[in-house]
Protein backbone atom coordinates (compact mmCIF):
# COMPACT_ATOMS: atom_id res chain seq x y z
CA UNK A 1 0.00 0.00 0.00
CA UNK A 2 1.31 3.47 -0.78
CA UNK A 3 2.64 5.60 2.19
CA UNK A 4 0.60 8.28 3.85
CA UNK A 5 2.68 9.03 6.71
CA UNK A 6 3.83 12.59 5.36
CA UNK A 7 1.37 15.38 5.21
CA UNK A 8 0.27 15.66 1.81
CA UNK A 9 1.69 19.10 1.38
CA UNK A 10 5.45 17.11 2.56
CA UNK A 11 4.57 14.70 0.49
CA UNK A 12 3.64 16.48 -2.94
CA UNK A 13 6.96 18.74 -2.61
CA UNK A 14 9.06 15.90 -1.90
CA UNK A 15 7.72 13.59 -4.96
CA UNK A 16 8.41 17.09 -7.08
CA UNK A 17 11.43 17.52 -5.53
CA UNK A 18 13.02 14.30 -6.27
CA UNK A 19 12.13 14.32 -9.79
CA UNK A 20 13.93 17.20 -10.33
CA UNK A 21 10.75 19.31 -11.07
CA UNK A 22 10.35 23.22 -10.27
CA UNK A 23 6.60 24.26 -9.72
CA UNK A 24 6.58 25.97 -12.68
CA UNK A 25 7.90 22.51 -14.60
CA UNK A 26 5.37 20.89 -12.62
CA UNK A 27 2.48 23.22 -13.45
CA UNK A 28 3.35 23.12 -16.83
CA UNK A 29 3.30 19.49 -17.23
CA UNK A 30 0.37 18.81 -15.64
CA UNK A 31 -1.99 21.55 -16.92
CA UNK A 32 -2.61 23.11 -13.52
CA UNK A 33 -1.95 26.91 -12.50
CA UNK A 34 1.75 27.02 -10.39
CA UNK A 35 0.08 29.28 -7.32
CA UNK A 36 -2.65 26.16 -7.30
CA UNK A 37 0.71 24.05 -6.57
CA UNK A 38 1.94 25.81 -4.02
CA UNK A 39 -1.18 26.24 -2.27
CA UNK A 40 -1.66 22.37 -2.20
CA UNK A 41 2.04 22.60 -1.33
CA UNK A 42 1.44 24.93 1.31
CA UNK A 43 -1.75 23.17 3.00
CA UNK A 44 -3.56 25.83 2.45
CA UNK A 45 -5.73 23.75 -0.33
CA UNK A 46 -6.55 20.66 -1.54
CA UNK A 47 -6.61 19.26 -4.56
CA UNK A 48 -9.71 18.07 -7.17
CA UNK A 49 -9.44 14.16 -8.12
CA UNK A 50 -8.77 15.29 -12.05
CA UNK A 51 -6.02 17.41 -10.75
CA UNK A 52 -4.71 14.50 -8.55
CA UNK A 53 -4.81 12.45 -11.35
CA UNK A 54 -2.88 15.07 -13.63
CA UNK A 55 -0.27 15.30 -11.11
CA UNK A 56 0.27 11.94 -10.43
CA UNK A 57 1.06 10.71 -14.10
CA UNK A 58 3.22 13.32 -14.63
CA UNK A 59 5.46 11.93 -11.11
CA UNK A 60 4.82 8.86 -12.37
CA UNK A 61 3.50 7.63 -8.66
CA UNK A 62 -0.01 6.08 -7.24
CA UNK A 63 -2.23 9.62 -6.30
CA UNK A 64 -2.85 8.02 -3.53
CA UNK A 65 0.70 8.51 -2.28
CA UNK A 66 0.47 12.34 -2.92
CA UNK A 67 -2.75 12.39 -0.50
CA UNK A 68 -4.41 10.38 1.81
CA UNK A 69 -7.77 10.10 -0.55
CA UNK A 70 -11.11 10.71 0.83
CA UNK A 71 -14.04 8.29 0.16
CA UNK A 72 -15.85 10.19 -2.55
CA UNK A 73 -12.76 11.22 -4.67
CA UNK A 74 -12.14 7.08 -4.76
CA UNK A 75 -15.48 6.79 -6.89
CA UNK A 76 -13.23 9.09 -9.45
CA UNK A 77 -10.36 7.98 -9.19
CA UNK A 78 -11.16 3.73 -8.98
CA UNK A 79 -11.83 3.82 -12.81
CA UNK A 80 -8.08 4.69 -12.62
CA UNK A 81 -6.20 3.14 -10.08
CA UNK A 82 -6.54 -0.75 -10.88
CA UNK A 83 -3.80 -3.61 -9.69
CA UNK A 84 -4.10 -5.03 -13.34
CA UNK A 85 -5.55 -4.55 -16.67
CA UNK A 86 -9.14 -5.86 -15.95
CA UNK A 87 -11.54 -3.21 -17.63
CA UNK A 88 -12.95 -1.54 -14.39
CA UNK A 89 -16.58 0.25 -14.35
CA UNK A 90 -19.02 2.28 -12.47
CA UNK A 91 -22.00 3.95 -12.95
CA UNK A 92 -20.75 7.15 -13.53
CA UNK A 93 -18.77 5.17 -15.89
CA UNK A 94 -21.77 3.27 -17.49
CA UNK A 95 -23.36 6.61 -17.61
CA UNK A 96 -20.88 8.06 -19.90
CA UNK A 97 -21.28 5.20 -22.25
CA UNK A 98 -24.84 5.22 -22.40
CA UNK A 99 -24.77 8.96 -22.60
CA UNK A 100 -22.77 8.55 -25.87
CA UNK A 101 -20.10 5.79 -26.87
CA UNK A 102 -18.17 8.49 -28.71
CA UNK A 103 -18.00 11.18 -25.43
CA UNK A 104 -16.63 7.40 -23.32
CA UNK A 105 -13.91 7.17 -25.71
CA UNK A 106 -12.56 10.21 -25.95
CA UNK A 107 -12.97 10.78 -22.13
CA UNK A 108 -12.14 6.88 -20.77
CA UNK A 109 -10.13 5.55 -23.53
CA UNK A 110 -8.47 8.16 -25.33
CA UNK A 111 -8.22 10.26 -22.08
CA UNK A 112 -8.47 13.68 -23.45
CA UNK A 113 -8.08 16.47 -21.58
CA UNK A 114 -10.95 18.10 -21.23
CA UNK A 115 -13.00 20.76 -18.58
CA UNK A 116 -15.77 18.21 -17.68
CA UNK A 117 -16.62 20.10 -14.14
CA UNK A 118 -18.97 22.68 -13.98
CA UNK A 119 -20.13 25.30 -10.72
CA UNK A 120 -22.77 22.66 -10.03
CA UNK A 121 -20.98 19.79 -9.73
CA UNK A 122 -18.06 21.36 -7.92
CA UNK A 123 -20.79 22.74 -5.41
CA UNK A 124 -22.38 19.43 -5.17
CA UNK A 125 -18.99 17.66 -4.00
CA UNK A 126 -18.79 20.05 -1.19
CA UNK A 127 -21.97 19.53 -0.09
CA UNK A 128 -21.65 15.54 -0.17
CA UNK A 129 -18.22 16.03 1.37
CA UNK A 130 -20.12 17.85 4.51
CA UNK A 131 -22.75 15.26 4.70
CA UNK A 132 -20.06 12.33 4.58
CA UNK A 133 -17.96 14.54 7.85
CA UNK A 134 -21.19 15.07 9.57
CA UNK A 135 -22.45 11.38 9.67
CA UNK A 136 -18.66 9.89 10.54
CA UNK A 137 -18.83 12.37 13.33
CA UNK A 138 -21.75 10.98 14.76
CA UNK A 139 -21.19 7.44 13.74
CA UNK A 140 -17.49 6.62 14.69
CA UNK A 141 -17.92 2.78 14.41
CA UNK A 142 -19.41 3.07 11.28
CA UNK A 143 -17.57 1.52 8.26
CA UNK A 144 -15.50 4.02 6.29
CA UNK A 145 -13.54 4.42 3.67
CA UNK A 146 -11.43 6.68 5.09
CA UNK A 147 -11.83 5.73 8.68
CA UNK A 148 -8.94 6.57 11.29
CA UNK A 149 -8.26 9.72 8.87
CA UNK A 150 -8.95 13.47 10.88
CA UNK A 151 -12.54 15.11 10.48
CA UNK A 152 -12.36 18.37 8.83
CA UNK A 153 -14.89 20.57 9.99
CA UNK A 154 -17.58 20.65 7.38
CA UNK A 155 -17.52 24.36 6.76
CA UNK A 156 -13.76 24.32 6.19
CA UNK A 157 -14.06 20.78 4.44
CA UNK A 158 -16.84 22.64 1.83
CA UNK A 159 -14.64 26.32 1.19
CA UNK A 160 -11.54 23.65 0.66
CA UNK A 161 -13.49 21.92 -1.84
CA UNK A 162 -14.89 24.74 -3.91
CA UNK A 163 -11.91 26.27 -3.82
CA UNK A 164 -9.80 23.29 -5.30
CA UNK A 165 -12.98 22.85 -7.90
CA UNK A 166 -12.71 26.38 -8.91
CA UNK A 167 -8.99 26.45 -9.22
CA UNK A 168 -8.98 23.24 -11.56
CA UNK A 169 -11.72 24.76 -13.91
CA UNK A 170 -10.08 27.80 -14.65
CA UNK A 171 -6.84 25.72 -15.13
CA UNK A 172 -8.14 23.49 -17.71
CA UNK A 173 -10.13 26.23 -19.27
CA UNK A 174 -6.25 28.35 -19.40
CA UNK A 175 -4.92 25.29 -20.84
CA UNK A 176 -7.73 24.53 -23.34
CA UNK A 177 -8.89 28.12 -24.14
CA UNK A 178 -12.46 29.14 -23.03
CA UNK A 179 -15.42 27.98 -24.88
CA UNK A 180 -17.82 30.24 -26.65
CA UNK A 181 -20.10 30.63 -23.88
CA UNK A 182 -17.16 31.75 -21.65
CA UNK A 183 -16.19 34.37 -23.38
CA UNK A 184 -17.12 37.47 -21.32
CA UNK A 185 -18.51 35.20 -18.75
CA UNK A 186 -17.48 36.52 -14.83
CA UNK A 187 -15.47 33.51 -13.19
CA UNK A 188 -17.95 32.22 -10.36
CA UNK A 189 -17.68 34.14 -6.72
CA UNK A 190 -16.14 31.59 -4.69
CA UNK A 191 -17.69 33.22 -1.29
CA UNK A 192 -21.57 32.86 -2.56
CA UNK A 193 -20.78 29.57 -3.48
CA UNK A 194 -19.35 28.43 -0.42
CA UNK A 195 -22.03 30.41 1.16
CA UNK A 196 -24.62 28.57 -0.60
CA UNK A 197 -22.91 24.88 0.07
CA UNK A 198 -23.25 26.26 4.03
CA UNK A 199 -26.79 26.81 3.54
CA UNK A 200 -27.63 22.97 1.61
CA UNK A 201 -25.39 21.43 4.21
CA UNK A 202 -28.01 23.07 7.13
CA UNK A 203 -30.73 22.09 5.33
CA UNK A 204 -29.12 18.46 4.90
CA UNK A 205 -28.84 18.42 8.73
CA UNK A 206 -32.16 19.96 9.57
CA UNK A 207 -34.28 17.85 6.98
CA UNK A 208 -32.60 14.88 5.59
CA UNK A 209 -30.00 13.75 8.61
CA UNK A 210 -32.97 12.83 11.05
CA UNK A 211 -34.40 10.31 8.54
CA UNK A 212 -31.08 8.01 8.13
CA UNK A 213 -30.56 6.75 11.38
CA UNK A 214 -27.31 5.42 12.55
CA UNK A 215 -25.24 4.33 9.86
CA UNK A 216 -23.38 1.02 9.14
CA UNK A 217 -21.38 1.84 6.65
CA UNK A 218 -20.38 5.74 4.65
CA UNK A 219 -18.76 5.72 1.43
CA UNK A 220 -17.27 1.98 1.17
CA UNK A 221 -15.90 1.55 -1.61
CA UNK A 222 -17.86 -1.90 -2.83
CA UNK A 223 -16.51 -4.15 -5.85
CA UNK A 224 -19.50 -6.27 -7.18
CA UNK A 225 -19.35 -8.54 -10.23
CA UNK A 226 -22.12 -7.86 -12.87
CA UNK A 227 -22.29 -9.51 -16.73
CA UNK A 228 -18.56 -10.86 -15.50
CA UNK A 229 -17.60 -7.23 -15.29
CA UNK A 230 -16.09 -5.92 -12.37
CA UNK A 231 -17.70 -2.78 -11.08
CA UNK A 232 -17.00 -0.80 -8.45
CA UNK A 233 -19.98 1.43 -6.26
CA UNK A 234 -19.67 3.57 -3.52
CA UNK A 235 -22.91 4.06 -1.79
CA UNK A 236 -23.39 7.37 0.24
CA UNK A 237 -24.33 5.75 3.50
CA UNK A 238 -26.09 2.07 4.49
CA UNK A 239 -28.17 2.52 7.58
CA UNK A 240 -31.26 0.71 9.10
CA UNK A 241 -31.79 -1.67 5.63
CA UNK A 242 -31.63 1.28 3.23
CA UNK A 243 -28.65 1.81 0.79
CA UNK A 244 -28.84 6.12 -0.01
CA UNK A 245 -27.41 9.07 -2.06
CA UNK A 246 -27.04 11.88 -1.75
CA UNK A 247 -28.09 14.99 -4.74
CA UNK A 248 -28.28 18.08 -5.40
CA UNK A 249 -30.23 19.43 -8.36
CA UNK A 250 -31.77 22.36 -10.12
CA UNK A 251 -34.92 21.13 -10.54
CA UNK A 252 -37.38 18.46 -9.19
CA UNK A 253 -36.93 15.14 -9.31
CA UNK A 254 -39.16 12.42 -10.64
CA UNK A 255 -40.09 8.84 -9.44
CA UNK A 256 -40.14 7.59 -12.80
CA UNK A 257 -36.88 8.47 -13.12
CA UNK A 258 -35.25 7.13 -10.49
CA UNK A 259 -37.34 4.04 -10.92
CA UNK A 260 -35.25 3.23 -14.11
CA UNK A 261 -31.60 4.63 -12.86
CA UNK A 262 -29.01 2.19 -13.21
CA UNK A 263 -26.89 3.82 -10.33
CA UNK A 264 -29.79 2.63 -8.06
CA UNK A 265 -29.88 -0.78 -9.08
CA UNK A 266 -26.16 -0.91 -8.72
CA UNK A 267 -26.03 0.28 -5.20
CA UNK A 268 -28.63 -2.27 -4.44
CA UNK A 269 -26.24 -5.14 -5.73
CA UNK A 270 -23.53 -3.38 -3.51
CA UNK A 271 -25.98 -3.44 -0.48
CA UNK A 272 -26.29 -7.05 -0.92
CA UNK A 273 -21.90 -7.80 -1.21
CA UNK A 274 -21.87 -5.75 1.73
CA UNK A 275 -24.05 -6.89 3.75
CA UNK A 276 -24.98 -10.48 3.06
CA UNK A 277 -28.57 -9.36 3.29
CA UNK A 278 -31.35 -7.66 0.86
CA UNK A 279 -32.20 -4.31 1.62
CA UNK A 280 -35.39 -2.58 2.71
CA UNK A 281 -34.68 -0.39 -0.98
CA UNK A 282 -32.90 2.50 -1.92
CA UNK A 283 -33.44 6.22 -1.29
CA UNK A 284 -32.41 9.02 -2.84
CA UNK A 285 -31.89 12.68 -0.78
CA UNK A 286 -32.27 15.77 -2.80
CA UNK A 287 -31.37 18.75 -2.42
CA UNK A 288 -33.32 20.86 -4.96
CA UNK A 289 -31.86 24.52 -5.74
CA UNK A 290 -34.63 26.24 -6.82
CA UNK A 291 -35.33 30.36 -5.32
CA UNK A 292 -36.28 28.82 -1.88
CA UNK A 293 -34.59 24.95 -1.39
CA UNK A 294 -36.08 22.39 -0.10
CA UNK A 295 -35.20 18.72 0.75
CA UNK A 296 -37.20 16.08 -1.06
CA UNK A 297 -36.63 11.83 -0.40
CA UNK A 298 -37.38 9.77 -3.06
CA UNK A 299 -37.79 5.60 -2.58
CA UNK A 300 -37.10 2.79 -5.04
CA UNK A 301 -36.62 -1.19 -5.32
CA UNK A 302 -34.43 -3.32 -6.64
CA UNK A 303 -35.70 -7.00 -7.96
CA UNK A 304 -33.96 -10.26 -10.19
CA UNK A 305 -35.51 -8.21 -13.23
CA UNK A 306 -33.92 -5.02 -12.07
CA UNK A 307 -30.57 -6.81 -11.87
CA UNK A 308 -31.12 -8.80 -15.09
CA UNK A 309 -31.51 -5.41 -16.95
CA UNK A 310 -28.39 -4.03 -15.61
CA UNK A 311 -26.48 -7.18 -16.45
CA UNK A 312 -27.47 -6.90 -20.12
CA UNK A 313 -26.48 -2.79 -20.39
CA UNK A 314 -23.07 -3.62 -18.43
CA UNK A 315 -22.53 -6.35 -20.88
CA UNK A 316 -23.13 -4.76 -24.23
CA UNK A 317 -21.24 -1.59 -22.87
CA UNK A 318 -18.07 -3.88 -22.13
CA UNK A 319 -18.50 -5.55 -25.65
CA UNK A 320 -18.93 -2.48 -27.12
CA UNK A 321 -15.34 -1.02 -25.54
CA UNK A 322 -13.59 -3.90 -26.08
CA UNK A 323 -14.28 -4.26 -29.53
CA UNK A 324 -13.49 -0.62 -30.31
CA UNK A 325 -17.01 0.23 -31.39
CA UNK A 326 -17.78 3.90 -30.48
CA UNK A 327 -20.33 6.15 -31.82
CA UNK A 328 -21.63 9.52 -31.71
CA UNK A 329 -24.86 10.29 -29.89
CA UNK A 330 -26.31 13.20 -30.59
CA UNK A 331 -29.78 12.68 -29.48
CA UNK A 332 -28.74 12.19 -25.62
CA UNK A 333 -30.57 14.37 -23.40
CA UNK A 334 -26.99 16.55 -23.16
CA UNK A 335 -26.67 17.25 -26.71
CA UNK A 336 -23.82 18.26 -28.54
CA UNK A 337 -23.40 22.02 -27.96
CA UNK A 338 -21.47 21.74 -24.36
CA UNK A 339 -19.10 18.65 -24.99
CA UNK A 340 -15.76 19.38 -24.89
CA UNK A 341 -15.37 17.02 -27.54
CA UNK A 342 -17.30 18.55 -30.27
CA UNK A 343 -14.89 19.67 -32.39
CA UNK A 344 -12.63 16.49 -32.35
CA UNK A 345 -16.01 14.52 -32.72
CA UNK A 346 -16.37 16.02 -36.02
CA UNK A 347 -13.59 15.34 -37.23
CA UNK A 348 -13.03 11.14 -35.90
CA UNK A 349 -17.06 10.60 -37.18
Amino acid sequence: MPSTAAEPSAALRDLRSRRGLSVAALATRAGIPAPTIRAWESGRRRPSANALLRVAEVLAVDPREILPTPAWRLGRLSEEISDDEEQTWSPSKLGDWLRCPAYFRFRHVDQLPAVTDTVESVLGRAVHRAAEIALRAISPNAAASDAGAPLESPGAAMAAEIQAGLDEMAGASAASGPDEEEVGAAPPDPTALIDEAAALHGLWQAEVLPRIGRPIAIEVRTEIRVAGVRMTVIPDVIAEGWVRDLKTTRRKPAQADLDENLQATAESLAYRELTGETERGVAFDYLVRTKKPYALTLETSRGPKDHDRLARIVAAAADSVAAGRYWPNPQNKFGCARCPYREICRDAY
